[in-house]
């Protein structure tokens, strides 16, 4: 008897389990940006995304015809698209903290700019890279999870300064400034 119940708690133990691991296994995707390369983990999630969504609309459509109840196996489709959509929203924020920061470091170097006649070398809050002839600063940053590298650099003579908040391989949003110029901002396309 006691051997029976023994059993019956692995059982159930593997089963839940089973319905908790895989999902679980998507919070990687809490760190990963959106990129050419991170598709490689995007695009099995999105698909998973949408088999889950299947599944759930096949449980909903039965459950209207009244002919199934709640069952743990929905568990499993529900906590993936939880967590993909979680994890989408957190790289979002994370990217727009990441612009922020680059927003906060250009307004920096311009007030900087303005005030010296020319452009920092180095600004607070990125590592300066050694051996270069002209300021050259980066960093990786975001509030929420991914990180986006941060670059800024300023000109040989020190009259003008870019700043670059690196989204992907394909995408990157530029600020650039210097000595009594208005900070302009674009959204590069490559």
């Amino acid at each position: 008897m006691r051997l029976l119940t023994m059993n019956q708690t692995i059982k159930n133990i593997f089963n839940w389990l089973l319905i908790l691991l895989p999902p679980l296994l998507l919070t990687p995707l809490l760190f990963i940006p959106l990129d050419m390369f991170t598709m490689l983990f995007w695009g099995p999630a999105f698909l998973i995304f949408l088999v889950s969504a299947w599944h759930i609309l096949q449980f909903l459509a039965k459950r209207l015809r009244g002919q199934t109840q709640f069952r743990k196996e929905l568990i499993r489709p529900l906590l993936a698209i939880l967590i993909i959509v979680a994890a989408a929203g957190l790289v979002a924020a994370s990217r727009h903290s990441a612009d922020e920061f680059g927003r906060r470091i250009a307004r920096n170097a311009q007030q900087i700019c303005n005030e010296r006649g020319e452009c920092p070398l180095i600004v607070e809050g990125l590592s300066h890279l050694e051996g270069r002839t002209r300021g050259l600063c980066r960093t990786s940053y975001g509030d929420y999870g991914a990180k986006f590298v941060i670059t800024y650099s300023a000109s040989e003579d020190r009259k003008t300064f870019q700043v670059t908040v690196r989204h992907n391989i394909d995408e990157a949003l530029i600020l650039q400034g210097g000595v009594h110029q208005e900070l302009h901002e674009t959204l590069q396309v490559y």
